[in-house]
């Protein structure tokens, strides 16, 4: 058996192992100075017993770190951030964590101080992080046997923007004050902005700002709300250095519907598409609802759509049967407008037949006839060699006739040799312009000498 000369009960990491052959051993599976004492040996059988007495001298040895702490940390605002050094030494050493020259200890729900079961490892951990906890961190790890100091850890607190409390939507009459607030954390301190329609608001808009930075309080007021100037969706924009973040708010003025500009008349190429649309501001949202005549238009089949919202209508692969003047009513509670615009469908000039080469003798008649086509009638000229030609009757005759289509006729009597050249038609309108093109050989006689 073994026993300490003290009295004292052995310790938890002492063990007794005996073998086989009656060799007994006291192992230690880790020691400390309280093991330092003399220990007894003793051995007894029938005939008698023995004792033999040993002692135990334990050595301090000094602490040693041998996992620092990390040079710099950047913590968020709000979250916990753990510092860690782990070190060895006996007796077990004792550590301490400091902020500057001030020592950190345990704070119930604000610092917590933690150590490993196997007395190596020391962690600090501030639960909530806040500007005034930046600083120099330093830790010191004794024992009996000496002391040892960290290195030096630079602790920084930031933040991205964070939305906590938005602002409403608001809907209110016209001419009516609209405040909005909002509350922001963020550190450094962010800076909000108003955004409408893609642009910041600013005094000139008719609003003010205001920042309480220190409690992240900012707010919008907008003393006259108008229509124009304030009604739709307005975009809080927070941001600093480490991000941003952005958050949509709607003021809703309640009037009736406004246009920001008239319907136009359009013109199309037939088989293209024809769109209308408008721009309608008004709370509540108002119906609209596009006619043709006295007929409603509502979605059909390939022919014609709406968009969701019924801001544009769409007619599509226009035909001439689609020329008409389109209207469009616009109504809520508080009010009506119509507006009203002609779709014209336009055809390019078509010249049927095309003009042809032409080989004629000196002296002679010739023609050239063909039909012009195109929405709107086109306007027609008559060239040689890309100058206009006029008739100078009777050598040079232009008929031309106008109803559905045009018709005309170029006639050159008595050719001489000065006629021969290259005659064009031209042909153009709204739509487009259309050349067709011949050229006149004039041949003269054969004479016999």
């Amino acid at each position: 058996t073994w026993t300490r000369a003290d009295g004292q009960p052995l310790g938890e990491s002492v063990k007794v192992a005996n073998d086989e052959n009656g060799l007994a051993a006291l192992v230690f599976d880790s020691t400390t100075l309280t093991d330092k004492c003399g220990y007894i040996a003793k051995a007894t059988n029938i005939v008698g017993s023995v004792e033999q007495k040993i002692n135990l001298d334990v050595k301090e040895i000094k602490p040693t770190i041998v996992r620092d702490l990390e040079a710099a940390i950047n913590a968020t605002k709000g979250q916990p951030m753990t510092l860690t050094i782990e070190a060895t030494g006996n007796p077990k050493p004792t550590v301490k964590f400091f902020r500057g020259a001030d020592e950190l200890v345990a704070t119930e729900g604000q610092i917590e101080l933690k150590e490993s079961e196997d007395g190596q490892t020391f962690t600090i951990t501030i639960l909530s992080m806040q500007p005034n906890h930046q600083g120099e961190y330093t830790a010191t790890v004794q024992n009996t046997g000496g002391m040892a100091k960290s290195k030096k850890c630079k602790v920084t607190v930031t933040k991205s923007p964070e939305i906590i409390r938005a602002p409403l939507d608001l809907t209110l009459a016209e001419k009516s004050e609209a405040v909005f607030e909002c509350e922001i954390d963020a550190y450094p301190a962010a800076k909000v902005t108003w955004i409408r329609d893609g642009k910041a608001l600013t005094t000139k808009e008719g609003v003010e700002m205001q920042a309480q930075a220190d409690k992240g309080i900012y707010t919008l007021r907008i003393p006259q709300a108008d229509t124009t100037k304030h009604m739709g969706t307005i975009i809080c924009r927070a941001e600093n250095p480490i991000g941003s973040i952005e958050h949509p708010v709607q003021l809703n003025i309640t009037t009736g519907p406004t246009l920001k500009a008239q319907l136009k008349d359009i013109e199309v190429l037939r088989g293209q598409d024809a769109i209308f649309a408008v721009d309608v501001q008004g709370f509540p949202i108002p119906e609209i609802i596009w006619t043709r005549g006295d007929k409603v238009l509502e979605a059909e089949n390939e022919k014609i759509s709406l968009s969701e919202d019924r801001k544009q209508l769409t007619i599509h692969n226009v035909q001439i049967e689609n020329e008409d003047e389109y209207n469009v009513r616009i109504h809520n509670e508080f009010g009506e407008i119509t507006s009203k615009a002609k779709l014209n469908v336009l055809e390019l000039p078509e010249i049927q037949p095309l003009l042809e080469d032409k080989n004629v003798q000196i002296r002679e008649q010739t023609e050239y006839s063909t039909t012009i086509t195109g929405r709107p009638l086109p306007e027609i000229q008559w060239l040689k060699n890309q100058k206009p030609l006029n008739a100078s009757p009777p050598h040079i005759q232009i008929e031309t006739t106008e109803g559905e289509v045009i018709k005309t006729t170029l006639r050159i009597d008595n050719i001489q040799s000065d006629d021969d050249g290259t005659y064009t038609i031209r042909v153009k309108n709204r739509a487009g312009q259309k050349e067709s093109t011949s050229k006149l050989n004039v041949l003269a006689k054969l004479a016999f000498l």
